[in-house]
């Protein structure tokens, strides 16, 4: 999956019913030759991101053999999370 664009993505992402195994994976990332993927390090609004307000996580992964690379996620609220992965996964 290729995350990128200059505004941010508001709705918390759920990663849930894939058939997933070390040859069929996911991989969420932000392109780095595009303007408005991937951040350079450090936060910035004109890159890719996903920023919620949400009691819930911003990025909720229910699946095995999932990689997250390079987004930028915020949740604003003091009872979200950013990332929540399902228990027994790493």
């Amino acid at each position: 999956m290729l995350c990128e664009g200059g505004k941010a993505d508001g709705k918390p992402v759920k990663i849930s019913g894939w058939k997933t195994d070390k040859n069929h994976t996911i991989t969420i990332t932000c392109s780095a030759s595009s303007a408005n993927g991937r951040h350079s390090g450090v936060w910035s609004d004109a890159k890719y991101r996903l920023s919620v307000d949400s009691d819930e996580s911003a990025l909720k992964i229910l699946e095995d053999f999932v990689t997250v690379d390079g987004l930028q996620i915020f949740n604003s609220n003091r009872h979200g999370d950013c990332i929540r992965l399902k228990e027994g996964r790493a």
